[in-house]
């Protein structure tokens, strides 16, 4: 007959050795930042103020790729950056 010790040595062994759930599959996490990077270039662009940037950088440059209307996925196509927009709509530039 096992003793009370015993018994509660097999439980903590028996729930060690429980399966551990898996993980969330690759394949749903690599979707899921798809998604989040086309909602991200889908975005449209509207410009709230003229070109505040220093004329002989190349942000300057790349300012002047906006156009109201595009789409941030079409403003890195035409060669800017994605960053740009966020640090742009923190400052103010864009809504």
């Amino acid at each position: 007959m096992k003793t009370r010790k015993a018994i509660a040595v097999v439980k903590a062994m028996q729930q060690a050795a429980a399966p551990v759930p898996p993980a969330p599959a690759p394949a749903a996490a690599a979707a899921a930042k798809k998604a989040k990077v086309n909602a991200r270039l889908n975005r449209v662009i509207s410009v709230l103020v003229a070109n505040p940037k220093k004329p002989s950088s190349k942000s300057f440059a790349r300012f002047n790729l906006y156009r109201n209307g595009m789409t941030v996925g079409e403003y890195v196509k035409a060669g800017g950056r994605v960053g740009d927009c966020g640090y742009d709509q923190k400052k103010g530039l864009l809504p």
